[in-house]
């Protein structure tokens, strides 16, 4: 599984790499600038694993930067 992922934080990244082992899961390519006129991380992450996991792997990634652009200032 490939993700583009706008990040307000850089500790996010840590926790989906975090959440990637917990999953079952192991990211085999990541990739992270930051653009500072907008504050932001542009990340491409490469995930492996079995389809449930990268399932379940997906759906808590969206929660997780859901909050990231909620409540990042």
């Amino acid at each position: 599984m490939k993700r583009l992922l706008k990040l307000a934080d850089a500790r996010t990244l840590a926790r989906i790499i975090n959440l990637a082992e917990r999953c079952r899961c192991t990211y085999t390519f990541v990739t992270a600038e930051y653009n500072g006129d907008l504050s932001y991380y542009h990340v491409h992450i490469e995930l492996r694993g079995s389809d449930d996991s990268l399932r379940l792997l997906d759906s808590q990634i969206e929660k997780i930067i859901a909050y990231d652009t909620r409540y990042s200032p």
